[in-house]
């Protein structure tokens, strides 16, 4: 077996860690890989992160990175790592880098006497949550969940929405969605790096985040049945329709992701969320992701507002290691919006 060392990441690893990054696709729908300027730019968004890797000869087989949080969970404050970036070279797995990477991270969370820990994996992918799972030693307690909503054409707007803060519109989230299990503020000790602008139109409001440059989807494979669709709708008389945008395989998707989305009815909703495509349109951005969790009921009417076969939701799964107590189901979720 190859030997390999666990080391602290250095910004001259940016390179190897992305052409790792490219070798290590996720989903099962669709599966994506991610494109970045910089390796680490996602870890620059939290105070306190850490990343290593595991290094041969060769070059990089493996990462792992966490940041240290302050979030309530079941009501109570504590501090927690939140995991990201873990990658592992197929060439290389089952031969013990997953767990040397994990055993290091744990070993400093241990010292600092933070045990509570946390992850996201994508839903659809089973065997990779359950080897998460294994490997992770979490328990999926909850999740949440985003509704893609592809940008191809105006929609009608008769008012605009009033430019705001992104902590503006947080607090009036809050307003109306105070009673998450597991929340974190991503405005406390940290940088939204990748936040654009803030809106808030009579009873809706939402902030808008790009992950451009920091984590940028990028297609690899797609369902047969897209593909033979993208085909069908290039030829005559299809091609004159107006259609979605299908993704080019290999190439970053433009996007933005909606956060702090809230609504006193589906009529609220649908005017803001139209506005929002609007501006998604005038940028030539592609696709919005609505993040939602169970608490939002009219998530059902966007969904009906939007051409179904291109706005799927796809689910990502909280998974949770508490080594003080076994891991308490979480109803209501926060997502950071750093953690996407």
């Amino acid at each position: 077996m190859e030997l390999f060392e666990i080391q602290p990441y250095k910004p001259e690893f940016s390179l190897s860690c992305m052409n790792l990054e490219k070798a290590c696709p996720q989903g099962e729908t669709f599966r994506m890989t991610f494109w970045r300027k910089e390796f680490h730019l996602r870890s620059q968004a939290f105070e306190r992160s850490n990343l290593i890797v595991a290094k041969t000869e060769e070059g990089i087989i493996g990462t792992l990175g966490w940041a240290i949080k302050e979030v309530i969970y079941q009501k109570v404050q504590r501090l927690a790592a939140f995991f990201f970036d873990f990658r592992v070279s197929p060439r290389f797995r089952d031969k013990g880098v997953a767990i040397q990477l994990l055993r290091a991270a744990y070993r400093r969370l241990d010292e600092l006497g933070i045990d509570l820990r946390y992850v996201y994996c994508v839903g659809d992918n089973i065997p990779l949550r359950d080897f998460i799972s294994k490997l992770f030693g979490g328990i999926e307690v909850g999740g949440y969940k985003y509704l893609v909503w592809p940008v191809y054409r105006k929609l009608p707007v008769k008012e605009a929405p009033a430019e705001v803060s992104p902590k503006c519109v947080h607090n009036e989230f809050l307003l109306r969605n105070n009673t998450f299990d597991f929340f974190c503020d991503p405005f406390k000790n940290g940088v939204l790096r990748g936040h654009l602008s803030s809106y808030i139109y009579r009873d809706a409001g939402c902030s808008i985040w790009s992950n451009k440059d920091i984590l940028e989807e990028v297609i690899v494979t797609m369902p047969k049945f897209y593909s033979l669709l993208k085909k069908a709708v290039s030829c005559f008389p299809l091609n004159t329709i107006r259609w979605p945008f299908f993704p080019a395989l290999g190439v970053p998707i433009k996007s933005w992701y909606l956060f702090d989305f809230f609504a006193f009815d589906s009529e609220a909703a649908l005017k803001l969320l139209f506005h929002l495509n609007n501006l998604a349109l005038e940028q030539e951005v592609r696709f919005c992701y609505l993040i939602f969790s169970a608490q939002f009921p009219w998530i059902s009417d966007i969904k009906k507002a939007g051409p179904s076969i291109f706005a799927p939701t796809l689910p990502y799964r909280l998974m949770v290691k508490d080594t003080k107590s076994p891991p308490a189901k979480v109803e209501n979720l926060y997502v950071d919006i750093r953690d996407i």
